[in-house]
């Protein structure tokens, strides 16, 4: 019996399989994602709806105002004391595996 999941390119979530929920999660990222920004050149989404493991969320999120938005967050905020893993800046920080968040070193 043919299930409906079966050929519905969706990640259901699954409360006892880790796992399987990384291998889900990894399948929006690398696969639908992509095939959704085919088909909707130049598309855009609320932080709240976009793939939170975006790797160029800065380009796909904050688009050609990038920069600006990252001059306006040195400006105001300066310490860094304002953190979302999406949000403008985020890239000059990292998550340890015991959920630290350290600063990342840039080579020169």
């Amino acid at each position: 019996m043919q299930h409906y999941t079966d050929h519905v390119p969706y990640s259901p979530y699954n409360r006892l399989d880790f796992a399987a929920n990384v291998a889900a999660r990894q399948k929006v990222t690398k696969v639908l994602v992509p095939k959704l920004a085919d088909i909707t050149p130049g598309g855009a989404a609320y932080l709240n709806e976009a793939d939170g493991n975006e790797p160029n969320f800065q380009r796909v999120f904050y688009g050609d105002n990038y920069p600006r938005l990252r001059a306006i967050k040195r400006k105001y905020d300066p310490l860094d004391l304002f953190y979302g893993p999406t949000a403008v800046g985020s890239e000059d920080w990292e998550s340890t595996t015991e959920g630290r968040l350290c600063r990342v070193t840039r080579a020169l």
